[in-house]
C-alpha cells in the first residue's frame, strides 16, 4: 500500500518499475531457455541436449530428435557414446594414465571429423574439479593447465583438455560429459568460402546446408515474436498506455548428430569419483 502511495502519479518512478519488471522477466526467460537447452522434451520445448544425446551404444539408440527416429535412420543420426567402467582416478596396469583420461580421449577421438575436433566439453562441477586435480597431480610441468580463463562470451571458467574447452554447467546431469561442435575449429577461409555461423534466422537458412558440409555442428534457430500488450487504466499505472514485450522461442539442431557425443558410466558416479 505504501509503495502504491509513493508511485501514484510519479511517472518516472513508474517507468523505473517497468524497466525492473522487464529485466526480471528477461532474466527468468534466459534461465528457462538455458534449462530447456539441456532438458527440453520437445513439443512446446526444444529437443534438449539430454534428449538428443543418448547414453547408449549407437545401435541401441531410439530417441526421436527433430521428428526423426534414431531407430529408423542410419548412423549419421546416432550420437557417439563412451562409458566409463572404473572410477576416474583408477590406473590400470601397464599405463600411467587414469581411466578418466583414457575415456575422455576416446570421446574426443570418436567426435573428431577428419582433423576437426570438438570445440567444447560441457560437464558437471564435480567432474570439472576432477580434471583440475588430475593436472595438479602431474609431476611434469607439461601436464599443467595450459589455459584457465573466464570466458567473456559464456561467463564461465574453463581450460583446455586435448584442445577441447572444458566447461561446467549446473544443468548437466550427474556423471555426464557432452562433447560438442559449437564453434569452428578450423580456418573457414581455407574451405573455399566463408562458413555461416551457428545461429540461423529461419529454417530456410538451415536447409541450404548439406549433410556433407564440414560444419555439421550444433545450431539454434531463433524465432522472434514481438507483441504490444495494453495495460488497464488503473492506479498506479494510469499514466502508461502500453508496453512492449519481447518473447522469443528457439529450436536446437545438429548438422550431423553423429559428430557429437556424450560420456556416462556404468554406475552413475564413476566420472565424479576419484
Amino acid at each position: 500500500m505504501i509503495d502504491g502511495w509513493e508511485n501514484d502519479g510519479n511517472k518516472n518512478k513508474l517507468y523505473d518499475l517497468k524497466e525492473m519488471a522487464q529485466f526480471e522477466t528477461k532474466l527468468a526467460w534466459f534461465r528457462a531457455m538455458n534449462y530447456a537447452t539441456f532438458h527440453g522434451t520437445g513439443g512446446k520445448q526444444p529437443d534438449g541436449l539430454h534428449t538428443m544425446l543418448e547414453k547408449a551404444a549407437p545401435a541401441s539408440q531410439t530417441a526421436v530428435v527433430g521428428g526423426i527416429s534414431k531407430a529408423t535412420y542410419g548412423d549419421w543420426w546416432h550420437n557417439q557414446y563412451v562409458q566409463l567402467l572404473k572410477n576416474f582416478g583408477s590406473i590400470a596396469p601397464g599405463t600411467t594414465q587414469t581411466a578418466g583420461e583414457l575415456a575422455f580421449s576416446e570421446l574426443v577421438d570418436k567426435t573428431t571429423v577428419g582433423t576437426k575436433i570438438a570445440s567444447d566439453a560441457i560437464t558437471t562441477k564435480a567432474i570439472y574439479n576432477n580434471f583440475k586435480r588430475l593436472f595438479r597431480e602431474r609431476a611434469n610441468g607439461a601436464h599443467m593447465v595450459a589455459k584457465q580463463v573466464v570466458d567473456g562470451d559464456v561467463g564461465v571458467r574453463n581450460f583446455m583438455v586435448e584442445g577441447v574447452s572444458l566447461n561446467f554447467d549446473p544443468n548437466i546431469l550427474a556423471d555426464t560429459i557432452m562433447m560438442l561442435h559449437i564453434t569452428s575449429q578450423y580456418d573457414a577461409s581455407k574451405q573455399g568460402r566463408e562458413m555461416k555461423g551457428k545461429v540461423f534466422g529461419d529454417m530456410e537458412e538451415v536447409s541450404v546446408k548439406s549433410p556433407l558440409e564440414l560444419s555439421g555442428d550444433l545450431f539454434a534457430i531463433i524465432n522472434p515474436n514481438v507483441r504490444s500488450l495494453p495495460i488497464a487504466a488503473r492506479a498506479p499505472y494510469r499514466q502508461m498506455n502500453s508496453t512492449s514485450w519481447l518473447a522469443d522461442s528457439f529450436n536446437l539442431g545438429f548438422g550431423r548428430l553423429s559428430d557429437n557425443g556424450i560420456a556416462g558410466s556404468d554406475n552413475g558416479s564413476r566420472w565424479s569419483t576419484w
